[in-house]
């Protein structure tokens, strides 16, 4: 017996729902795991996350035909970016 279209779209819905909560979270864990001063070195708990933060990205995609997009920088990059802030005197915010 074939699925109505009604419940396929809820299947759809649903999947691309909780692939949003994961995202969320990952996003979350992420956010906390960057210090708020100067950080040298690798932090391969950020570098996972932003692995796990762009597979879900991805699996987002093909759910929802082509959005959303997102990108986040390395863990050196950033961390780079904050100290050349802190050297011209800007906030972080």
């Amino acid at each position: 017996m074939a699925d109505s279209p009604l419940n396929a779209a809820l299947r759809h819905f649903e999947a691309a729902e909780a692939n949003l909560n994961k995202t969320e979270k990952v996003l979350s864990e992420i956010e906390a795991s960057i210090p708020s001063g100067i950080a040298f070195g690798g932090n391969p708990e950020y570098e996972a996350n932003c692995r796990s933060f762009d597979a879900l990205l991805t699996s987002l995609r093909k759910l929802t035909a082509g959005s959303p997009t997102s990108h986040l920088w390395t863990w050196t990059r950033s961390r780079s970016i904050d100290s050349m802030r802190q050297e011209v005197g800007e906030s972080n915010a």
